[in-house]
């Protein structure tokens, strides 16, 4: 079954949050240096901790499509061995992802039908 198919946001948020580390964690290790790798980890702890307790019920549950498609334009990023275009793509999928679980003030917040 496809992630975004299942009909459990609960199920859904999970899944795509197991292989969302798993696709970080390979692009943690692509820096070849433990230092970087370590406070990445710890960063990534971080971020698990406040995308938890945000208090948006299940916040990217709703935003898997579009977080998939953040990850694949950095792949094509870091495929083309283009460091600022990986970079900018990096930018917006963490500002993207601050959005949902925090939306601007004033602001709709996650549309659903881009997530």
């Amino acid at each position: 079954m496809r992630l975004t198919a299942d009909p459990s946001p609960s199920a859904r948020a999970h899944r795509y949050r197991v292989l969302n580390r798993q696709f970080h964690g390979v692009v943690h290790a692509m820096a070849h240096s433990p230092v970087v790798a370590g406070i990445s980890r710890r960063m990534w702890d971080m971020s698990d901790l406040i995308i938890n307790t945000s208090g948006a019920p299940q916040p990217l549950a709703s935003a898997v499509p579009a977080r998939h498609e953040d990850h694949e334009r950095i792949i094509d990023a870091l495929q083309r061995a283009d460091p600022e275009g990986a970079r900018a793509e990096m930018e917006a999928h963490i500002l993207g992802t601050a959005a949902v679980i925090h939306p601007p003030a004033g602001g709709p917040g996650l549309d659903p039908a881009q997530g």
